[in-house]
């Protein structure tokens, strides 16, 4: 994933994920199905309220839209509309 670079070669340290799980956000050229493919991966390995995710539910295309309306986010396994 790091072109071969070593963890302990890295005087830097990064954090992933948000509160201590995964985090997911739909990417731009992510189709639904892609991502709702991702979301149940992270819910078959991490358990359910072990990850986090924003997906935003249609077509690629309107994810720069700024109506926010469209977004569902997940937190602690509990959906919730914005």
């Amino acid at each position: 994933m790091f072109g071969g670079l070593q963890a302990e070669e890295c005087s830097q340290e990064f954090v992933f994920g948000h509160e201590g799980k995964p985090y997911y956000v739909r990417g731009p050229r992510e189709t639904e199905e892609q991502a709702k493919q991702i979301v149940w991966h992270l819910e078959r390995h991490c358990g359910p309220g072990n990850n986090d995710y924003t997906v935003i539910l249609g077509n690629a295309e309107d994810i720069n839209r700024r109506d926010r309306s469209w977004e569902r986010t997940s937190r602690g396994g509990a959906d919730e509309d914005d």
